[in-house]
């Protein structure tokens, strides 16, 4: 009775709570909406995975990755009498004195950033602030986020100057989605000026939208359409050049396509030529890097015109060196083809290879031993930066759609690529996550890790320029943090200084690149030894073991693919 009672109590004082502060902090009403606004955009904080570069900023002396590209371009779309303040929470704490600055919070947020968009939706509203959010997090759920009061979802050339045009009449929607494919004469030049721009490794820009292909796994179909979508060769150069002379940027340049050379052709005849134009206009004071597909090694011309628009590094998505696996997944752009040739390849034109890989696929089965498989195609390519996870099912793809309707989806996934097992996989998990932990070992270990990069710079013939300037004088701070970071570790030193001594004996134009390297191998170590940990933790548990698994192994054919694939919001 005494525990009822409590019970009881605490509800009630639960109830009241919520009460006082609905009272005490009422949703701010806009009587104008004509009227200048405080505006408050919020880059969430990332959760600590691979690309958020934790044990790479360190050496380079930044706080994160990169800027917010989306709230750049919202930015620059927002009327001229709103005034705009920014706090990325990866740069630094969102403060209640932000908060409380503002009429109107606007979040952008990718899956990896949703626990902590939601504390901010939380805290805005709980301060009464109108909320506005945007981004993949929120264009993929299923679910609306609880706190928002406007959902502008998609390109914000359509979605957002659509709200903007009923805000100013009075009268905004709860929610705005993409209607249209805008034309890239209506994104302006990102906003560069509300970031503290020294704090960051890279900068986006985007020159394309959509890829051609349908991986299985991949949402960007939903997120950017199928059909490739192509600045004008003189709109990207424009978008270069202001990121070098407005915002003064001098270091690595992140081309944020889905697809890089999803329309090959463009990109060769056209917009390659016009950075090149704007490149030697400045003596090449950045370097590139982009992301595509394996046809990239069969276009030589396309190639070379990137080692002269001083594009640097690459990546990729290998997936898996398995054709079936591959056939599985819907990706037939890597089938049929050479990909150890293939990276090679790419390694003789200039290019510093970043490779993507994942596992648990149901067609591993068949194989006798699948991570031995993976092991050995990274150790043929020289591949000395591997992201590798397992295979995670993303909201709103055709993967989602066939493991819920097999009865075997556990749940989304995190974005973080964590270990999250968020399927049933074929394979019994516990098999899969001592397998995974096993090529994880392989890709973490210092001594292999610097024997892919020496037989990376056997094949790697530098074409980048490096331009002298006061920005070296940061090369010279990361060398010296590699050298008492690194290169007096008792883990690292016997690997790290005969790699070194080898560089400067057999290619001691390479050096940077070598660095560079071991600067990411370095960080790969940290992340996989974490991933480690958690996967064994995961074992030890028991949970697997409560995991019901399929009974039959039917691997998707081709044709299957093609039938089944998920269709993007606008094609």
């Amino acid at each position: 009775m005494a525990t009822l009672v409590k019970g009881l109590v605490a509800s009630v004082m639960v109830i009241f709570s919520g009460v006082a502060r609905l009272i005490s902090s009422p949703k701010e009403e806009i009587h104008n909406y004509n009227d200048p606004q405080n505006v408050l955009l919020v880059s969430p904080k990332h959760k600590d995975g691979f690309w958020g570069l934790r044990h790479i900023k360190p050496f380079v002396g930044k706080k994160a990755n990169m800027p917010s590209l989306g709230l750049a371009i919202v930015s620059s779309l927002c009327p001229g009498n709103w005034t705009k303040r920014l706090v990325d929470m990866n740069v630094r704490k969102l403060r209640n004195r932000h908060l409380k600055w503002a009429d109107i919070v606007m979040i952008s947020a990718f899956i990896a950033q949703e626990e902590s968009a939601n504390e901010v939706i939380r805290r805005a509203e709980a301060l009464g602030k109108t909320v506005i959010v945007g981004g993949p997090l929120y264009t993929l759920q299923h679910e609306e986020t609880p706190g928002v009061d406007h959902f502008v979802l998609g390109q914000a050339e359509d979605s957002f100057m659509r709200f903007l045009k009923d805000w100013m009449a009075g009268k905004p929607k709860h929610r705005y989605e993409q209607e249209r494919w805008p034309d890239h004469s209506e994104t302006p030049l990102p906003d560069w000026s509300l970031f503290d721009l020294e704090k960051y490794i890279c900068l986006p820009l985007q020159n394309s939208w959509g890829c051609p292909f349908r991986c299985k796994f991949c949402a960007q179909v939903k997120l950017s359409g199928g059909k490739v979508k192509v600045k004008s060769g003189e709109q990207f150069a424009l978008e270069l050049e202001h990121a070098i002379t407005v915002a003064k940027w001098r270091r690595i340049i992140w081309i944020v396509d889905d697809n890089f050379i999803g329309n090959i052709v463009t990109v060769t005849k056209e917009t390659l030529p016009w950075i090149i134009k704007v490149q030697k206009k400045h003596n090449y004071p950045v370097k590139l890097m982009a992301e595509g597909d394996m046809r990239l090694a069969s276009h030589s011309e396309t190639l070379k015109l990137m080692g002269e628009a001083n594009i640097a590094k690459w990546f990729t998505g290998a997936e898996t060196p398995v054709d079936e696996c591959l056939a599985e997944t819907g990706k037939g752009q890597n089938r049929g083809v050479d990909m150890v040739e293939s990276m090679h390849i790419l390694m003789r034109h200039g290019l510093m290879v970043l490779l993507g890989a994942v596992v648990g696929f149901d067609a591993e089965v068949k194989r006798k031993d699948i991570f031995s498989d993976h092991i050995s195609f990274y150790r043929s390519i020289g591949a000395p930066v591997v992201t590798f996870f397992l295979q995670q099912v993303y909201p709103r793809t055709q993967l989602e759609k066939e493991m819920k309707e097999a009865g075997r989806l556990l749940e989304t996934t995190s974005g973080d690529h964590g270990v999250q097992l968020t399927y049933v996989p074929m394979m019994h998990p516990v098999e899969l996550l001592e397998g995974y932990i096993r090529s994880l070992k392989y890709l973490a270990s210092p001594k292999e890790s610097c024997r892919r990069i020496a037989l990376f710079l056997s094949h790697y013939e530098p074409t980048v320029r490096k331009r002298v300037g006061l920005h070296n004088l940061k090369d010279v701070r990361a060398t010296l943090y590699v050298i008492t970071k690194i290169g007096m570790s008792y883990k690292w030193a016997p690997h790290f200084w005969l790699l070194m001594v080898e560089t400067l004996r057999k290619k001691p134009k390479a050096l940077t690149e070598m660095m560079e390297y071991v600067i990411w191998t370095y960080h790969q170590n940290r992340i996989y030894n974490k991933s480690i940990r958690d996967a064994r933790r995961l074992i030890e548990s028991g949970k697997l073991d409560e995991i019901s698994r399929p009974t039959a192994v039917e691997v998707i054919s081709e044709n299957q693919v093609r039938e089944t694939e998920a269709e993007p919001i606008l094609s």
